[in-house]
């Protein structure tokens, strides 16, 4: 039934109105607030090829089924977060009121509400907007350039963001975009919005002066990412702004890094402060980048640059929450201690504190002291970095007698901690021989990915074994960033339809690192050392 074509309305007011109940029972959870109704959510599907519309035709059953994920969720709320922001709350209140009073106990139809926001703001095109965003894939990418020759000038300029894993018409289509933009003035801050319908506009200021920064997305509101040039995002990025718009400054700098629009070399010390003093949701995504970077640009040479890197960037917050919890510590500290541990462990290749990590495993090993299974898994991971095969046994013999079905998916989880391509490879055949599933130990032979003699010899043992599809089990592929790698996924599945997918994301590592290898060479350079007096 047509109906179903508007299960996006339906899902985008419950992810719109549940943040903003959040928002006002507790304004200073941020972190909830972010969760809650985040757009980046939907960005890792609307930022490829295949991304799907937020209404379209349902035809079928499996079309119903597919619907119910970010992008009717995630997007089709920030789409409303959006509409808020350029209509006003109150306005948008309006809007919602009047529809809800003339159509309670109906269905609900998009026409209806876009009739009512119609009535209460006819000059505000949201027919245009809502239509645009309905009907066109992707995010939009705002380029904004400022001149202050005469009069401060801003001029906007809209594409279809594409990563460098993505090709495809970045020009494509056009939508009707509403930009709220917020900068210093005289005696304060002045938020001015625009709609850019066209491809470009010029935009002449309120503020008689040049400004000294500006926020291309004010409040964080819009649904696009922003470009600006690395001066201006290095004033921004020294402003204070809100959690959201915190958020999405790192967005933002990933995006362009990702895309090609921003070195290494300028992204990274604009980075840095957001690592030091972000919450918990920008680290969130930090280290996910910094992993991207380790796997496809990071070098022999460059790799100790990089590890002093890391270490300065999470070391003090490290030392200042401690490896284990404190009576009545903020929850942000909790949520965090997990991440910063491994991702120091591991990429920091902070020994000292894998040491610190595998003397309160130890004491797990013999006791099993509670713990919260996300610090857990994290110590277990840390202590397998440099740990040697005495370690792997005690870890495989404990999930040989553990019930706990808790501890049981972390302890298989913890075994892709170790580096050692022997302990691996013997990981994986012990969990084979216990039939463990495949999808268990993903990580586990992902990290043996990484070793290139390994990856024949995963070929031949998952064959031996019987198993899952090899490609269908995509979280493998972090550790493919090369031509062997697309060979491999070849050799084991052949020229199908699903393995597209993968050889795209093989394709785009490898296209990222081509683009940024050189700024990281530069970047990540080995320091030379002074000639001795």
């Amino acid at each position: 039934p047509h109906y179903w074509n508007e299960l996006w309305l339906n899902e985008a007011f419950a992810t719109w109105l549940s943040d903003k109940a959040i928002a006002a029972w507790q304004p200073t959870r941020a972190r909830e607030v972010l969760d809650i109704a985040d757009k980046s959510t939907a960005f890792a599907i609307d930022h490829g090829n295949s991304g799907r519309l937020v209404r379209q035709t349902m035809k079928t059953r499996q079309e119903v089924r597919d619907a119910f994920d970010a992008i009717t969720y995630r997007k089709g709320g920030a789409l409303l977060t959006m509409l808020e922001a350029w209509l006003g709350d109150d306005v948008m209140q309006q809007g919602v009121r009047a529809y809800l009073h003339k159509h309670q106990g109906g269905s609900v139809v998009a026409d209806d509400l876009l009739a009512s926001f119609r009535q209460v703001a006819p000059d505000k095109k949201v027919d245009a907007i809502v239509s645009s965003f309905l009907h066109i894939p992707g995010i939009p990418l705002l380029t904004l350039r400022l001149r202050c020759d005469k009069r401060p000038q801003v001029t906007l300029t809209q594409s279809r963001y594409r990563p460098l894993r993505f090709r495809g018409d970045a020009k494509a289509k056009l939508w009707q975009l509403p930009v709220c933009l917020r900068y210093p003035s005289e005696g304060g801050t002045i938020r001015e919005c625009t709609l850019l319908s066209k491809q470009q506009k010029t935009l002449t200021l309120k503020g008689a002066q040049c400004p000294e920064w500006i926020l291309p997305n004010e409040g964080e509101s819009g649904y696009y990412h922003y470009d600006l040039p690395p001066a201006l995002l290095r004033k921004l990025s020294q402003r204070e702004l809100d959690p959201r718009e915190q958020l999405g400054l790192a967005h933002n700098i990933a995006a362009g890094l990702r895309s090609g629009t921003l070195s290494l070399s300028d992204a990274m010390p604009l980075l840095q402060p957001l690592a030091q003093t972000g919450a918990t949701s920008v680290q969130e995504l930090l280290v996910p980048l910094l992993y991207e970077i380790s796997l496809a640009l990071i070098g022999p040479d460059e790799r100790p640059a990089f590890q002093g890197m890391v270490k300065s960037w999470y070391g003090e917050r490290m030392e200042s929450s401690g490896l284990t919890p404190s009576p009545g510590e903020p929850s942000d500290t909790t949520l965090l201690r997990p991440i910063l541990l491994l991702t120091l462990a591991d990429l920091g290749a902070d020994r000292s504190l894998q040491a610190r990590a595998y003397a309160l495993v130890d004491r797990w090993l013999l006791r099993s002291e509670r713990m919260s299974p996300a610090l857990l898994d994290a110590l277990l991971e840390t202590a397998a970095i440099a740990g040697d095969q005495k370690l792997a046994t005690r870890y495989i013999e404990k999930l040989s007698t553990t019930d706990d079905q808790q501890h049981l998916a972390i302890l298989i989880g913890a075994l892709h901690g170790f580096t050692a391509s022997d302990i691996l490879e013997n990981s994986l055949e012990r969990s084979l021989r216990r039939q463990i599933p495949l999808r268990a130990i993903i990580p586990v032979l992902s990290r043996m990915m990484a070793h290139r003699q390994l990856r024949e010899r995963i070929a031949g043992t998952l064959a031996k074994h019987g198993n899952e599809s090899f490609v269908a089990l995509s979280p493998l592929l972090i550790g493919l960033c090369d031509n062997e790698g697309k060979a491999l996924v070849y050799k084991l599945e052949g020229p199908k339809p699903e393995t597209a997918s993968v050889i795209e994301a093989i394709d785009g590592c490898m296209n990222f690192a081509a683009a940024q290898r050189k700024s990281s060479q530069v970047y990540f350079a080995p320091k030379k050392a002074k000639p001795s007096e």
